[in-house]
């Protein structure tokens, strides 16, 4: 259902975020080039339903030191700060990288840290939806779950410039060539193959 506010900005109801989000997901997967499984869109879609609220993000300590003090967890404790470390880092790599284009921090930084992350999760959940290497394929399809997730935000968000997509656009140096498939922006034509 939609509803328009005062100013003739819609808002939209949905039953459950998390299909709300796993429908746009898999809609973008499907039309990707190299979609991913169905259980790693289903995994992006909580991830995505988990910290839609911003008080999930209240994090004392930067996710390179959570990921370094994570190791000396428990194997349970870890199983948690691993997937908390890697969601994090997905979606401040893609989702929120908006919010991160002024810091010190690049978005490379956070992809990085998500991969090794979720590496490090698979190595103690090795399994996930029947799935073996389930945080392993995670960590390797980073980069595209990340272009997904841009793109949903650029979906979702309400600008009428998409402003962000015009910024990322003017860095198309950063994007790696899965991203661009994912975003449909044209090869980068600068690469020299040797």
């Amino acid at each position: 259902m939609v509803e328009r506010k005062r100013d003739n900005s819609e808002i939209l109801q949905v039953e459950s975020l998390k299909n709300y989000f796993f429908d746009l997901l898999d809609q973008f997967n499907s039309e990707s080039p190299c979609p991913l499984p169905q259980e790693i869109v289903f995994y992006s879609s909580d991830v995505l339903e988990e910290y839609s609220l911003s008080d999930r993000f209240s994090e004392d300590r930067a996710l390179g030191m959570a990921l370094l003090e994570s190791v000396q967890l428990s194997p349970e404790e870890q199983k948690r700060e691993f997937k908390k470390v890697g969601d994090v880092a997905l979606l401040m790599s893609s989702y929120y990288s908006e919010s991160i284009n002024k810091k010190i921090l690049d978005r490379s930084y956070y992809i990085n840290i998500g991969k090794s992350a979720y590496y490090k999760l698979n190595g103690v959940r090795p399994r996930c939806f029947d799935m073996p290497a389930f945080f392993e394929r995670l960590a390797e399809s980073f980069e595209l779950i990340g272009a997904l997730f841009t793109r949903l935000s650029l979906e979702v968000k309400s600008d009428p410039n998409q402003k962000y997509l015009l910024n990322l656009l003017k860095k198309e140096d950063d994007l790696s060539d899965i991203e661009r498939i994912a975003l449909n922006v044209a090869p980068n034509s600068k690469k020299i193959v040797s």
